[in-house]
């Protein structure tokens, strides 16, 4: 049976050549002071790094979504968690005190072909959910194999492992009310 520790291992062993993981990280809201506890903090590698990935870490959510029940509020309650992330700070043991800049969220991939009743309810939901995400600093990790995966914020694009950096990468604003501030490195 899929659940959150088996999709975080998938996640973990996949990516663990480009990126340094830690699990179970704490922190606190930045406004609220509320704890908060990260899934995993992902620090992209020197190879990532040389070819243009943002040399910062970032928290990830993971979640274990039933596709067929369109009923469940798990979707949200998922990107809402990493978006609260994005706003918190964590004590990292291995990488000291971390502010994201944005977080990114790692769900159950879709089974294809969902229900037609199903398919039209979910992939709405999701596709709005991502497009909010440009503005709540919330990426979305796509995950086949080592050879096939990538961050994006909505449809677009940060970053794939065949493509590398994208062109217009998306993502690295900080969205404050309707102005989005660039990030400078």
């Amino acid at each position: 049976m899929m659940n959150e520790a088996t999709i975080r291992a998938e996640l973990v062993a996949g990516l663990d050549q480009f990126f340094y993981f830690e699990e179970e990280v704490p922190g606190k809201h930045m406004n609220t002071g509320e704890p908060v506890r990260a899934d995993l903090i992902a620090y992209p590698r020197a190879s990532l790094v040389s070819i243009g990935f943002l040399d910062r870490p970032f928290p990830v959510e993971t979640k274990v979504i039933d596709w067929n029940d369109v009923e469940s509020g798990r979707l949200y309650k998922a990107f809402w968690q990493a978006h609260t992330y994005s706003e918190s700070i964590f004590n990292s043991p291995r990488f000291g005190e971390i502010q994201p800049l944005y977080a990114a969220l790692y769900v159950t991939p879709r089974p294809f072909p969902l229900p037609e009743d199903h398919r039209q309810i979910q992939s709405r939901r999701w596709d709005i959910l991502l497009e909010l995400g440009v503005y709540a600093n919330v990426g979305h990790f796509r995950f086949r194999d080592t050879e096939d995966w990538g961050l994006y914020f909505g449809q677009g694009s940060y970053f794939h492992a065949r493509r590398g950096i994208s062109a217009l990468p998306r993502g690295l604003n900080a969205h404050v009310g309707s102005r989005g501030i660039k990030y400078e490195k």
